[in-house]
């Protein structure tokens, strides 16, 4: 009786699992003009865990927002993105890896495009002052340097500071 029951509740815990996760999914759907349905007997209704799911697309997938190539982050150190992963391979070499995590619990901030790490940066503030130091794993290219450029402006407007670029070999530390 006790399997049972046991049972019994995990297939509980399952459903709720579903329905919870169904309707975030929903939601999160919804905020990019989708629709989350499900399918049984032919029939078309809104989404539970009982029946195959499927996107219902207004307005056609060509028109939704789908962020840019290109796009360059400056992630602060311990940024959640840089977190968690059992294999964060996508996003960095295991060589680029000791650099952004060289141990002791640091976790260095570090320069995105497109997801994939492609540098650190580091700050050092003085007052009203930024200096920020740029260490690329390879050359930047020119709509790179540019999209780093257009991130420490905003960096700067944030901290309303002025921002100081120093070469790679200086440290502000």
């Amino acid at each position: 009786m006790r399997a049972a029951a046991g049972s019994a509740r995990r297939a509980g815990r399952r459903a709720w699992l579903w329905l919870a996760l169904g309707l975030a999914l929903g939601g999160l759907l919804a905020t990019q003009g989708l629709t989350l349905m499900r399918v049984t007997g032919g029939s078309m209704a809104p989404a539970y865990p009982d029946g195959a799911l499927v996107l219902v697309v207004r307005p056609p997938l060509h028109a939704l927002a789908f962020p840019r190539r290109g796009y360059v982050r400056l992630l602060p150190g311990y940024d959640t993105y840089l977190m968690g992963h059992r294999d964060a391979g996508f996003m960095a070499t295991p060589e680029q890896w000791k650099r952004i995590l060289p141990g002791g619990g640091i976790l260095r901030p570090v320069i995105v495009r497109d997801g994939v790490a492609i540098g650190l940066w580091h700050q050092r503030r003085q007052g009203k002052r930024l200096s920020v130091r740029l260490e690329p794993f390879a050359a930047f290219d020119d709509d790179t340097r540019a999209a780093i450029d257009a991130e420490l402006a905003d960096v700067a407007r944030f901290e309303g500071a002025t921002v100081k670029l120093e070469e790679a070999g200086g440290d502000p530390q």
